[in-house]
This record gives structure tokens, C-alpha cells and sequence, in this order.
């Protein structure tokens, strides 16, 4: 009975850690944000829970991908545009898509002093368009492009 319990005082921790792993690996993670390009939503240093399991993809949610040009680079940006939308800026920073002005309450203006437009496009099926909140320090989809869904990763969820 003895051997009985000290096999089972380290299988407790090792399921533990099994678990823990897994949970990392395909559920949750905990996630450390650098840089300010998602202020004030998400602030330089704050740590945020990135859900893996990602059933649906909304305008407004923030997700984490990998950044298409390099694919190793992390990044984590909110979902501006869905596939099949027609999205366009003007140079005064009002963003349309098919057609109606987007309000974006989560865009404070004093971070969108220097937009760049954003010339009429049609966002391939299987692609999003992400942007930062702090648009005058974001590289974003202005910049690489549509997102694939496949370089989506996480949605942060907390």
C-alpha cells in the first residue's frame, strides 16, 4: 500500500502538468503584449488570455496571428473587415465598409492624427482585415495586407 501512494503522489503532478501543457497548447494561454499599438484597449506590458479554441470571427474581436509577410512574428490586432466586405479610409481616417461609415468608439482621436487612406478593396473569402487601435503607431493590414484565417491563432478573450 505504501508504493501504491508515493506512484500516485508524482502521477498527480505529472497529470498536472500534462494538463496544464495541453491547456497552453490547444485551449488557453496567458499572453504578454509589447507595444502600444493596440492602446488604449491593450497597453504595452498588459498580459491577456488568448483563447485557441476561435469558433467564430466577429468585427471587433481581438485576435492574435502571425504577421503575413514573416509568419514568426506574433502580432495582435481587432478585426476591422470580414471576407467578401468592400472596405475603404479616407486620408481623414473615416473608415467605410460596403459602402457606410464604421463608427469606432475604440479609436480615440488623438491616436489617429496621421491616417493612411486606404484605397477601395474587396476582402478575398478566408481573409480579415485588422487594424490596431492606436492607428498612428500600427503596421497592420494597411501595411501586409488582408489577414488568412489560417494565421489566426488566438482571439483574446480576457
Amino acid at each position: 500500500m505504501q508504493y501504491r501512494v508515493k506512484a500516485l503522489g508524482i502521477a498527480i503532478p505529472l497529470f498536472l502538468g500534462i494538463l496544464v501543457f495541453l491547456m497552453g497548447a490547444f485551449v488557453a494561454q496567458p499572453v504578454h503584449v509589447e507595444g502600444n499599438s493596440m492602446y488604449p484597449a491593450i497597453e504595452d506590458g498588459d498580459l491577456v488570455l488568448i483563447s485557441k479554441v476561435i469558433n467564430d470571427l466577429g468585427r471587433g474581436d481581438i485576435v492574435t496571428f502571425y504577421e503575413p509577410r514573416s509568419r514568426a512574428d506574433r502580432e495582435v490586432k481587432r478585426i476591422i473587415g470580414l471576407p467578401g466586405e468592400e472596405i475603404w479610409m479616407t486620408e481623414r481616417g473615416e473608415l467605410y465598409i460596403d459602402g457606410g461609415l464604421i463608427d469606432e468608439p475604440y479609436v480615440l482621436a488623438l491616436r489617429n492624427q496621421r491616417p493612411r487612406g486606404i484605397s477601395r478593396q474587396v476582402i478575398k473569402e478566408g481573409c480579415y482585415f485588422l487594424m490596431g487601435d492606436n492607428r498612428d503607431v500600427s503596421s497592420d493590414s494597411r501595411s501586409f495586407g488582408p489577414v488568412p484565417r489560417r494565421l489566426i491563432y488566438g482571439k483574446v478573450v480576457g
